[in-house]
């Protein structure tokens, strides 16, 4: 256990690189902030999120009790500097176990999308079967840089909860959409453990759930959009800590377009496009609109217009439709992460595509 350190990756583009300590630009607050886990994080462009988490004797050395810590902090990598939003710009009082997500291509700023969690009172000691959960129908996301939040209620297949350290990742669409990938995770509540995959499509706001994940039941799992469509998911492990990763050699792959998992990465797949049964939702003119969130002080305008969704022409005006926070500014590709700088909790959550070597791998015991 060290104290507060802020890390640096820089990449040498074969694949390696080196890490490297880095002074930030104001130490005092800093070294204030408290050392923690389960925190969900994300990062922009230029910007990481760490919202919410627990403090105890495993992350603060000599640390008696254990407690989460509340609201949000970010960090600016660009000038170094750190944010402690918990009094100003948090946009939640607790937040435990969740997992977030950055869609660049929706609103001025992009949306941080964050799924699932508790949230446990910050006095006492946290509970992990009694405090209420973050449901996956009553979305919650913010604007990076104004740091309002919004609701908007989804439809589909609505994934079960609570469940906590789950993995998410994306993909922008051609159509000017995105879909996230959401699966594993636990229940502690009811001690199940999920090995259930689900697709949130935007704008529609709807869940599909799709084959669940051929290695079994895992948690605490990270995954990376690799290639031009397909999600790689990191590590985990099944009920307990000391339980062996369920997936061969801790890896597994998930076509985004296809819908299905794979057991090799395929370098020469073709761009990402929506799965056939995703874009029928979007085509088939049978969809209610979306009805806007209600939960919080501005709910996200309806997303979706009841008329067959068009494929959007960046530049032009949605015909039927608003964007949260006012208007939709453009769809904006995946960016680089500038500097190549990682944030402290480093968030693989998104990045852009990581481009693999050529080789066919294949994921074997």
């Amino acid at each position: 256990m060290t104290e507060n350190t802020l890390w640096k990756f820089t990449p040498d583009g074969n694949g390696g690189g080196t890490w490297s300590t880095e002074a930030p630009a104001n130490p005092e607050l800093f070294k204030g902030l408290h050392q923690s886990e389960y925190g969900a994080f994300t990062n922009t462009n230029d910007t990481g999120f760490y919202i919410g988490g627990i403090a105890s004797g495993w992350t603060e050395y000599r640390r008696a009790s254990t407690q989460v810590v509340p609201g949000m902090v970010a960090f600016n990598m660009k000038t170094k500097t750190w944010h402690n939003g918990t009094t100003s710009f948090s946009p939640f009082e607790t937040l435990t176990a969740g997992s977030a997500h950055f869609v660049p291509n929706f609103g001025p700023n992009g949306l941080v999308m964050v799924f699932g969690g508790i949230s446990v009172p910050v006095v006492g000691e946290p509970n992990w079967e009694t405090a209420p959960p973050f449901n996956f129908q009553d979305l919650t996301f913010f604007d990076p840089e104004t740091k309002k939040k919004y609701s908007q209620t989804a439809t589909g297949d609505i994934p079960p909860s609570p469940r906590i350290i789950s993995c998410v990742s994306g993909f922008q669409n051609s159509e000017g959409g995105y879909e996230i990938l959401l699966t594993g995770g636990a229940n502690k509540r009811d001690k199940i453990l999920y090995d259930d995959a689900y697709v949130l499509s935007l704008p529609g706001f709807v869940w599909t759930k799709v084959a669940s994940s051929p290695a079994g039941k895992r948690q605490s799992a990270a995954c990376v959009s690799v290639g031009k469509r397909q999600m790689l998911s990191i590590g985990g492990t099944g009920s307990a800590w000391s339980d062996q990763d369920p997936a061969p050699q801790g890896l597994q792959l998930f076509d985004m377009t296809e819908l299905k998992w794979k057991d090799s990465y395929d370098a020469n797949a073709a761009a990402y496009e929506r799965a056939a049964a995703i874009k029928t939702w979007y085509t088939n003119g049978t969809h209610s609109p979306v009805a806007p969130g209600t939960e919080y002080d501005e709910p996200a305008p309806a997303y979706y217009a009841s008329e067959p969704y068009k494929p959007h022409i960046p530049g032009q005006e949605l015909p039927g439709t608003k964007v949260v926070p006012s208007e939709l500014n453009s769809f904006r590709d995946h960016v680089e992460l500038g500097g190549s700088a990682a944030f402290a909790n480093p968030s693989i959550n998104h990045m852009a595509p990581v481009e693999m070597d050529a080789t066919p791998a294949r994921f074997t015991r």
